[in-house]
């Protein structure tokens, strides 16, 4: 078969107009959905579990510090890796000009080549080296791990009908707590060299065969999806002037949805930091380590089923907005019983709460990102420091917690403090233009 004829199908399709998630949805979303699992393994098993377990091995004396400053390098390198993976996916030769960007497009030939080495990565941490080694192993996993979700995250954007975003997110809220779970099983189940070399096979497979058979990833891109947006990042952040001139309004609709989806992760992850110490200390339960895990397992299930639905629904009703509103408001109700209770059923009650609120959130996150996006020759930048938004959250969760218990009055006044962070997320989404 002749180079030509090889990648005619493709052509064809791209000149048609149509996209491999608008000829084969079905096929396109389950691959997109294992592919996705296969990324958040990579970081689940270890930080869940794996990690902590060799800190008690190389630093026995320390452990709790040094697994400190491992996450905190790691999510700092996630962080700035964040900034350069969307430039180097618009402007890169191998996105633009190789054999593997005719065949699958522009994101995905940096997926090709960050998931062997991110699975190389987790082969060499299986051997337990030296601390310093660690920390260096974890970094590049990070940095690979960027290259692999961020570009999965714009093919959403580059693909997806927009009348499907909320499916896509849906799949997204659903999968990412999949990944969550199954790092987490096999961190649990299995020797932990054993672990690191499971998940590094399985991520393998679960992402490179979003490339190949039915429903596999390919050239054919949509066009921006909100072309008359204007771009204050254009000015902040590069434009090239020449072939895309968006007016001065800035990217308002994107930093908003920047600054809302922030404010909930951040307030996710905050109320959720000391989660053992506040069953332990504040509630008093006998056997806080089994609270906390039947606590995430209600949260995950509730999430999942709620995420389920509510992309769907978005979808059908053609609106993103509400779905946001209702799920900060929840979140809020959520803290707000964890402010004023002093039982652990109450608790379960707002872990029910959590869920559906991330739920919600989850199935119209990406939908809303998408929908922001101005830029046609910056779609994978811009993405990209979206993504910045969870990552900073992250980072900075729990020094929120730790300020929130000493200046706030404790716990009461800590979960207070996320119900207001709430509605100010509900009053950032009502701000939004950019969805319905």
């Amino acid at each position: 078969m002749t180079h030509a004829q090889h990648h005619t199908p493709a052509t064809a399709d791209t000149t048609a107009g149509t996209t491999i998630a608008e000829r084969q949805p079905r096929a396109f979303f389950w691959k997109f959905a294992l592919a996705y699992i296969g990324t958040c393994l990579v970081w689940a098993g270890p930080s869940q579990l794996l990690l902590a377990n060799q800190m008690i091995a190389v630093r026995p004396d320390s452990y709790e510090n040094a697994l400190a400053l491992l996450m905190m390098c790691g999510g700092a390198t996630a962080v700035a890796s964040s900034l350069i993976v969307g430039v180097i996916s618009d402007r890169s030769r191998l996105s633009n000009h190789s054999a593997w960007a005719r065949r699958w497009g522009k994101r995905f030939p940096w997926i090709m080549l960050a998931v062997p080495l991110a699975s190389l990565g987790m082969l060499a941490l299986s051997f337990t080296p030296p601390y310093w080694s660690l920390v260096v192993l974890w970094c590049l996993i990070q940095c690979f791990v960027a290259f692999m979700t961020n570009n999965l995250f714009t093919i959403t954007a580059d693909v997806v009908p927009q009348k499907r975003f909320g499916a896509i997110s849906s799949v997204l809220g659903v999968t990412y707590v999949l990944g969550l779970v199954g790092g987490t099983a096999i961190a649990s189940l299995f020797p932990l060299n054993w672990a690191y070399i499971i998940i590094a096979g399985l991520a393998l497979g679960l992402v490179i065969q979003l490339g190949f058979g039915p429903g596999a990833i390919d050239p054919a891109v949509n066009q921006s999806t909100v072309d008359e947006q204007a771009e204050f990042g254009a000015i902040v952040l590069g434009s090239d002037s020449e072939t895309e001139k968006l007016p001065l309004s800035a990217y308002r609709n994107y930093w908003t949805v920047f600054l809302a989806r922030f404010v909930m992760h951040a307030t996710q992850y905050t109320a959720l930091f000391y989660l053992l110490y506040y069953l332990r200390d504040y509630i008093g339960v006998g056997d806080p380590d089994t609270w906390v895990l039947i606590l995430t397992v209600v949260f995950a299930v509730v999430t999942m089923v709620t995420a389920a639905v509510s992309g769907t629904l978005s979808d059908k009703l053609e609106r993103r907005r509400i779905f946001l509103i209702l799920a900060a408001l929840t979140m809020a109700g959520a803290t707000v019983i964890m402010t004023f209770v002093d039982a652990v059923t109450f608790v379960v009650v707002a872990a029910v709460f959590l869920g559906a609120a991330w739920g919600m959130f989850s199935a119209v996150e990406q939908a809303m990102i998408n929908e922001s996006l101005p830029s046609k020759i910056n779609r994978a930048r811009d993405v990209s420091i979206m993504t910045l938004a969870q990552g900073t959250a992250n980072m900075v969760a729990g020094l929120f917690a730790a300020a929130g218990l000493k200046y706030l009055g404790g716990y009461p006044g800590l979960y207070q403090a996320c119900a207001i962070a709430c509605i100010v997320a509900a009053v950032l989404a009502f701000t939004i233009r950019s969805s319905r």
